[in-house]
Order: structure tokens, then C-alpha cells, then sequence
């Protein structure tokens, strides 16, 4: 019988309280936060106290799961995927990490040993420790310095270079009209990271842990150029485990290092990614046992999975959502009705219950429901979402198409018009693919024509605007809707929709830099209004996942905000 071990929901609170502000806080939680704690030291009982230690660890200390894609790159600031994201942090060391303890996150230090934020929030001093890059060379704060410039250095091309908006003139340094060492970021010493904000932005802290925060190597840069973060051999960490092998489109394959700082926190000596495109190849090496842990929102998997004795599993709302972005820049979706009568279109619930068994939520707007703002649930703020409104507002999709293509001058027959909807290649894509076709088609009257890709192409693709209508995901970094609807700004690249409005951008910054929860959420539910109504994305659904793991894999974190990856995790009882 399946064991179920807990409800892991992602609408707690993760809301940092800053224990070492220069005024001095005493580790009480600030009105309206959680109780969550900076964690200073690490220590062998903090390691282990997830699970029971009473057994003896396996002699043989291995790790195998699997990514459903190959990454694009493993440079921290260039990819943005999360295939890639789960490899890069194992294999560098952030300032800070956060980590799930019990139904929670804490900040906990990292590369930084200590850190100071001033009375008015916005310098943040980060005090390194003594640690060195994979060859021995030292880690120093100008390698942290050098590598958040080169984010947001507009020659790199970073698609995350947008999460660090906060930092001191970041928009003029991102678009070239301001000098690199304007940027609010500067190395004091070896040892002291000084980083200045425009605002005092309280989710800062939580954006730390990031790869676009990640320290670089300049040598390295140089070294191999375009090719950094493309070989096992062309990149370089200073992280728990050290990239050995990487086989393209097949797996990756760590091992622990000898030169990291805490490497007697780590007992796991290798960590093994296997690349599965296809759900059923994957959950059968789970079931086979060539899989140690595993995710399915699948029905049928899940029943199959509860055969198990030996796997337990974590019920999980995940902080992403599934959607379709359209690319404003194309000949027939620049017009916004045919945007909108897409995504008004869609029958969500009934999607959710052919494909998914009803065990997604059909989306109400942009913001996943397990987003907060400092701590409060930020739809329960929000109130009705303005997804909801569109449908509501949008009484005949098919007309209000046609609509659009009288004023594009298409004579409004939308039988003649066909849509290019591109895809990762998957089975469960390719089913995705076939309803919505067939939801399209049947109530807007034109074709649909799916064409099915591996990732990197289909990224490539959107990148580079030579798309119509896509299907992708997104995943939060961390828990603020800053983190989803900083997303479609005008100083974002992650994913290129071709629409952006200063209007937009002003009010998500505004909303960022707003510390009265109330207040912040109105402002964002005001920007996500806007970006529903001119629809450059139609959001599909959030995911309520299972998250399995055999018994003997210890300190498996369940949150997708946790960041220590496999740094904690250990093998007890493997047969």
C-alpha cells in the first residue's frame, strides 16, 4: 500500500525576516511574516534531522532521477530552463540557499558566511567564507560580482537578467545606456559583496539563491566563449557536486567534490541525471526501481504507483503554470481580439478532465494561487481572477476572431486561416496538442497546424520570435507574483511574446517596491489585468503534482523554492 508521508502545500508563507538588519532584530517574526529563521550555521544534526537516523547509511551513496529535456546550457546566465536549473544548483554555490525545514523555508548561508541589510533596505553587505572553485582557485566576491554584471551585461543576452530588476540602475546598464560598473553590485575586498537596490524590494533575499546571482569565472569566459556550460569540460563550479560526464540527450552525471567547502555535509557521491522526454518511459524506471525519485500528476500513474510498498509521495500545488504564448509580432496575432478569442476559447475544465484526470486547476489569471505577498495567499487579495473575466466578457469567441481579421484585412473567413501551435515532443504534448486543436478548429472556425520539437529547438524558436502560438510552462523562483509577471516586462527575454507596454512595466515595479501587502497586491492584480486583456499568453493550468521517493532516500526537500538540491539528500536501507 502506498505510503503517503504528507500535504506539502506551496501556500505557506516563505517570507524572510531579516535577523540581521543593522538596526537589530532579536529572530521575532516582523507583523505580518511567518516565523522564518536565518539559519547561520551548519551543523551534522541540522543536516539530518528530516528523517529518522536510527539505520546506517548505505555504503554505496547514489542518486538517480531524471529531467524531461535536455538543458540548453549549464551557464548559471544564459539558460533559463528548469532541466538545466536543477544541475546548476548542485554544481555552483549561491550566497544563501533556501531550505525546507518542516513546513517552511529558511535562509540558510551559503557562500556568504554572514550578510548585513541597512536600516533602509536597500544595501545589502554579504560577508564571504573561505571556499574555492573546483581547481582550487579561490572564490572571491569579484567572481560574484563579475557574474551578476555579466547577467545583466545586454551582450550576454541572460533571459533571467530580468529578475534583477531591484539592483541599483538596472535598466539603463540591461539596455546598454549605461556603463557596467554603474550596475549597484560591487566587490568591497575579496570578501565583501557590497549590492545596492532602487527600492527597498523584501523579496531580495529569496532571490539571492538564483542563477543569475551565481558567481563566474572570468578565465573561464574567456576560455571557451559560446561554448561555456555546452561540455562537461566547459564549465567550472565551486558547488556540493562537480559535473563528470555529459551525454547529450541522454544524462549527466555528477559526483561529489573534493574542494567544496561543506563537503562533509554531503554523503551522496554521485547524482545521476537521466534526460526522459516520455512520461511512460519515465515513471516505468520508476517502478522498475532505476529511478530513486520521481514526479507524476497522472492519474493512472499514480494508482499504478500505490502497488508500491516502498514509495511514499508528497501531494505538491507547484508554483508554475502551463500556458500558450503568442507572438504579438506576427502577421495575423499582432491584432489583440484574435489573441483574446483564443484564449477565451479554451475550455480549461474540460482539458483538465480529458488529459489530467481533473487533478490540475484550470488557470483564473497568470499568478499561480500558491503565490503569496508576504505570507498572505495573493488571490485571496486579488479576489476574481481576470481570466475569468475575459471568458466571461468574450460571448463568441468566433466572432470576436473574425472581428480581428477584418481589421487586419483578412475578410474575416477564418476558415482560411491556419495557426502554426508548436510543441516539445511528448506524448502527453501531443495529446495536449490534439484538444486544443480540436477546441480551436471547432469554435473559431480556422486550422490549427501542431508541429512537435525537443526543447532546445522549440526554445530557440520563441526566442527568436519565429513562432505563432507556443505551449510552455513556467515555473515561480521564488514566492512574490513579482516573480511571474516580471516575466512579460520590457526588460525581460526569458520568453520573447513580442508585446510590452511601459504602463505594464510601471506598475509591476511599483507593486515591487510597495511593502503593504494590500496595497502591493492591488497594484499587481491591476498589471495582470492588463496583461490578460491584451492576452500575448493564454494561461492554461496550475499543477497539483505527486512527488515520489523510495524509503531509503533521505532529506528529499518537496518544495520547488528549496535550493540545496541533492547537497542533504543520502541513501538508508537501499536493497
Amino acid at each position: 500500500m502506498l505510503k503517503r508521508k504528507s500535504l506539502f502545500h506551496i501556500l505557506l508563507a516563505f517570507v524572510l525576516v531579516f535577523a540581521l538588519v543593522a538596526c537589530g532584530s532579536d529572530n521575532e517574526p516582523m507583523d505580518g511574516e511567518t516565523d522564518t529563521e536565518v539559519n547561520t550555521d551548519v551543523t551534522d544534526e541540522d543536516e539530518k534531522d528530516s528523517d529518522d537516523m536510527a539505520g546506517e547509511m548505505d555504503d554505496e551513496q547514489y542518486l538517480n532521477q531524471s529531467i524531461g529535456s535536455e538543458p540548453t546550457t549549464l551557464d548559471p546566465h544564459k539558460g533559463s530552463d528548469i532541466y538545466g536549473n536543477v544541475v546548476v544548483n548542485n554544481i555552483f554555490e549561491p550566497l544563501l540557499r533556501l531550505r525546507e525545514q518542516g513546513d517552511k523555508l529558511e535562509i540558510e548561508m551559503a557562500g556568504a558566511e554572514d550578510y548585513e541589510v541597512s536600516d533602509d533596505g536597500l544595501v545589502y553587505t554579504f560577508t564571504l567564507r573561505d571556499f574555492e572553485w573546483e581547481d582550487g582557485e579561490k572564490v572571491t566576491a569579484e567572481h560574484y560580482e563579475y557574474g551578476v554584471k555579466r547577467a545583466v551585461d545586454p551582450n550576454t543576452g541572460s533571459e533571467l537578467a530580468f529578475l534583477l530588476e531591484p539592483i541599483a540602475n538596472f535598466a539603463d546598464v540591461n539596455s546598454g545606456d549605461m556603463d557596467l560598473d554603474e550596475l549597484g553590485i560591487q566587490a568591497l575586498d575579496e570578501n565583501t559583496l557590497e549590492v545596492t537596490l532602487s527600492y527597498p524590494a523584501t523579496y531580495f533575499p529569496r532571490l539571492v539563491p538564483f542563477r543569475v546571482m551565481l558567481p563566474q569565472r572570468p578565465d573561464m569566459i574567456e576560455q571557451y566563449g559560446e561554448t561555456y556550460g555546452s561540455e562537461a569540460e566547459h564549465i567550472i563550479g565551486c558547488g556540493p557536486f562537480k559535473l563528470e560526464n555529459w551525454v547529450h540527450n541522454s544524462e549527466l552525471n555528477l559526483v561529489k567534490s573534493d574542494t567544496y567547502w561543506d563537503k562533509e555535509s554531503v554523503i551522496l557521491e554521485e547524482v545521476n541525471y537521466l534526460v526522459r522526454t516520455d512520461l511512460t518511459t519515465n515513471m516505468q524506471s520508476l517502478e522498475a526501481g532505476e529511478l530513486d525519485v520521481g514526479a507524476t500528476s497522472d492519474k493512472e500513474w499514480q494508482e499504478r504507483l500505490a502497488d508500491i510498498d516502498n514509495l511514499s509521495y508528497d501531494e505538491f500545488a507547484t508554483p508554475n503554470i502551463d500556458y500558450m504564448p503568442m507572438n504579438a509580432e506576427d502577421d495575423l496575432m499582432q491584432n489583440v481580439k484574435i489573441r483574446q478569442a483564443i484564449s477565451a476559447a479554451l475550455d480549461r475544465d474540460t482539458i483538465n478532465e480529458q488529459l489530467y484526470q481533473g487533478l490540475r486547476v484550470s488557470a483564473d489569471g497568470w499568478v499561480p494561487p500558491s503565490i503569496t505577498v508576504s505570507g498572505i495567499e495573493y488571490a485571496e487579495l486579488r479576489g476574481e481572477g481576470p481570466l475569468a473575466k475575459l471568458v466571461n466578457e468574450v460571448e463568441d469567441p468566433k466572432a470576436l476572431f473574425e472581428e480581428g481579421l477584418e481589421e487586419l484585412g483578412l475578410d474575416g473567413n477564418a476558415e482560411d486561416i491556419t495557426i502554426n501551435f508548436i510543441m516539445t515532443t511528448s506524448d502527453q504534448n501531443k495529446s495536449l496538442g490534439e484538444l486544443i486543436q480540436a477546441e480551436l478548429q471547432t469554435k473559431l472556425g480556422c486550422n490549427i497546424e501542431i508541429e512537435m520539437m525537443e526543447w532546445p529547438i522549440l526554445n530557440s524558436r520563441v526566442s527568436e520570435g519565429d513562432y505563432q502560438m507556443a505551449y510552455l510552462a513556467w515555473w515561480a523562483d521564488y514566492d512574490d507574483p513579482y516573480a511571474m509577471l516580471s516575466l512579460f516586462t520590457s526588460f525581460a527575454e526569458a520568453v520573447n511574446t513580442g508585446w510590452s507596454d511601459p504602463e505594464y512595466d510601471a506598475l509591476v515595479s511599483k507593486a515591487a517596491a510597495t511593502e503593504d501587502p494590500e496595497e502591493a497586491a492591488a497594484i499587481y492584480a491591476e498589471a495582470e489585468e492588463m496583461l490578460i486583456e491584451n492576452s500575448p499568453i493564454a494561461p492554461l493550468h496550475n499543477n497539483v503534482t505527486n512527488k515520489y521517493r523510495y524509503d531509503y532516500v533521505k532529506n528529499r526537500a518537496v518544495s520547488d523554492f528549496d535550493t540545496t538540491g541533492a547537497k542533504y539528500m543520502y541513501t538508508e536501507g537501499r536493497d
